[in-house]
């Protein structure tokens, strides 16, 4: 059947007459350039969302690391220990690794620590430096080495914790593997990205223990202490992988659940990567 289309004749000023064939072919021309546009629209959109998802991206591999400062001879820990086993125990937070590090300058009012060490001291003296504290004090949190506050401070320490959670972790810590022998912990490690003047520093962190205190400002009460950190041990980083050797004090009895929590750390005291494994 032949069938005939008019259509405006641009240069001659009236009907040009064409056939069907003609017809089909303008039709698909029109066609293909519709869909052209379609698809150039479409790509515009696709690169608008591409771009949005560049500018938001979603932290990976996110962490924090909580240290506290603290004494059982202190009358103002008790709060913040209470605190750090909240944290410990909220489902909630994954990723989050809290170490207690007893101090040694509470002794000097009577009751001696048994978890309290110069050591600990020592390290605190060291973030006081770098946050440019006149002196130090207990309780004291800090945050992947990086804030610190009061460390009873509820609101801050959540705060503290979100905002560390929300940039991702430029190193992973693996461990592959961990011994347990009589007096020592064989810990074998992997650090991904890069340990340019980084150390590791590995925790031996017995799970809680119950004191009972009779000197001291906390005298008479019976205080929780969770993840205590009983040895340490620091190692730069000279290649991304090794064993650490952390002996055992003798405090540590046969029933204590002890893990190991490790993390990189920058000479600034900047922490950029942890993670944790059971010991027993």
């Amino acid at each position: 059947m032949l069938v005939i289309i008019a259509r405006p004749n641009t240069k001659k000023g009236n009907l040009e007459f064409i056939n069907a064939t003609t017809a089909n072919s303008i039709i698909m021309r029109s066609h293909l350039k519709f869909s052209a546009l379609l698809f150039v629209f479409a790509g515009i959109l696709g690169m608008s969302v591409s771009k949005k998802v560049e500018i938001f991206p979603k932290a990976t591999n996110s962490f924090a690391v909580v240290q506290l400062f603290t004494s059982q001879g202190c009358s103002s820990c008790p709060k913040a220990d209470d605190l750090l086993g909240e944290i410990k125990q909220d489902k909630s937070l994954d990723n989050v690794y809290v170490l207690s590090y007893h101090v040694d300058y509470w002794n000097r009012l009577g009751w001696e620590d048994p978890f309290s060490s110069k050591k600990n001291t020592d390290l605190q003296n060291k973030y006081s430096a770098q946050f440019k504290n006149e002196e130090v004090f207990t309780p004291q949190a800090v945050i992947n080495g990086k804030v610190e506050f009061i460390g009873s401070d509820s609101s801050k320490m959540r705060d503290a914790i979100k905002n560390a959670k929300s940039a991702a972790s430029l190193n992973e810590v693996i461990f592959s593997k961990v011994d347990l022998r009589e007096n020592e912990v064989r810990v074998h490690y992997v650090v991904n990205g890069d340990v340019d003047d980084k150390q590791i520093v590995m925790n031996l962190v017995l799970d809680s223990r119950s004191t009972k205190i009779n000197k001291g400002e906390n005298n008479g009460k019976t205080l929780k202490n969770i993840n205590i950190v009983i040895q340490d041990f620091a190692l730069p980083l000279m290649k991304n992988e090794g064993i650490v050797v952390i002996n055992i004090p003798d405090l540590v009895t046969a029933s204590d659940k002890l893990s190991v929590i490790g993390f990189v750390q920058k000479s600034d005291l900047s922490i950029t990567g942890a993670s944790s494994i059971n010991v027993n």
